[in-house]
């Protein structure tokens, strides 16, 4: 947030600059407008700077305290499978993730969704969807994107039972 809010200050400054000095060019004459002027791009010199901080400071990982979670919906066997696809996908294991999905092809279609280094904080919500028997948990944390720009994340596992009534994950939205 104080990013973001820097960088808004930073192009306020930038376009106040240029008006004033669109301003002062009209009552200047014709020569000193043809002057080369430079151009300092203060908001790319602020994002360089966050980014290497952000770089430097940003822990990927699996960050969830687990003795604190009591739903009666997160049972043992979707909180192992929940364990394993953050493991997966905090180490970019695309084969371990895709072996916890009852259609592993499935799993394919959600792996390029993450983009970036996570860092998984909270389980935010655990409800079950009784249309589709399906369990869904919400997880909440942090990513750190290709840019090492740093964003709130929220993501949501799906799990449903197998026809042996193993829970597995059918989705990732």
């Amino acid at each position: 947030m104080r990013k973001v809010a820097s960088i808004l200050v930073l192009l306020c400054l930038a376009t106040g600059m240029a008006a004033c000095n669109d301003l002062n060019r009209e009552g200047s004459s014709p020569e000193e407008q043809s002057k080369d002027t430079v151009q300092i791009d203060p908001v790319s010199v602020q994002q360089v700077t966050e980014s290497e901080d952000s770089k430097t400071n940003f822990e990927q990982g699996i960050f969830i305290d687990w003795e604190q979670e009591h739903d009666p919906l997160l049972n043992d066997e979707i909180q192992e499978v929940l364990q394993e696809a953050l493991d997966a996908n905090v180490r970019s294991d695309q084969s371990a993730f895709r072996s916890l999905f009852l259609e592993p092809e499935v799993a394919d279609r959600h792996w390029g969704q993450f983009g970036g280094n996570v860092r998984y904080t909270e389980i935010g919500h655990v409800s079950e969807d009784t249309t589709k028997n399906h369990i869904l948990v919400g997880l909440l944390g942090e990513i750190m994107r290709d840019t090492n720009d740093i964003e709130e994340y929220g993501i949501t596992y799906y799990f449903a039972k197998d026809e042996d009534g193993k829970w597995g994950l059918v989705a990732v939205d």
